[in-house]
């Protein structure tokens, strides 16, 4: 990952916030038309993908409350939003393996992508966490 990116961000972790907010609402939204326009297509069960959406919507209430209102204590709270974005991964990991023989390709390739996008997010969540500990 890059350095003066984790960096720039450690200085300005509200930043960090916003960028989780804005991908734990990319999620919301793909879950929700995933689960009413394109359920054929990815295969995965309505109430899973209902389910998960309600859990971004709680990830993106979190990170947006954080970004709006937080002026200390970042590391904290950085903290506990990787620990709830490596819960919400795991979880996600867990369905596809558990529903892996309903899925389409795309279905599968969909969940893989969402799952890897969110671990290089929370790589970047501890790296920052690092450095703003140090610091405080």
């Amino acid at each position: 990952m890059n350095k003066e990116f984790i960096r720039k961000l450690a200085r300005e972790p509200r930043k960090l916030f916003r960028l989780d907010s804005l991908g734990a609402l990319v999620s919301l939204v793909f879950l929700l038309l995933i689960a009413e326009f394109f359920l054929d297509w990815i295969g995965m069960p309505r109430f899973i993908l209902i389910s998960l959406s309600a859990v971004s919507s709680c990830l993106f209430s979190y990170s947006l409350i954080c970004f709006l209102i937080l002026k200390k204590n970042y590391a904290v709270h950085i903290r506990l939003i990787s620990i709830a974005n490596s819960c919400y991964c795991l979880l996600t990991f867990s369905l596809l393996v558990n529903f892996f023989p309903l899925l389409p390709v795309i279905g599968i390739i969909y969940f893989s992508m969402e799952i890897i996008v969110i671990c290089a997010l929370i790589h970047i969540e501890w790296s920052v966490q690092r450095l703003v500990s140090k610091t405080n």
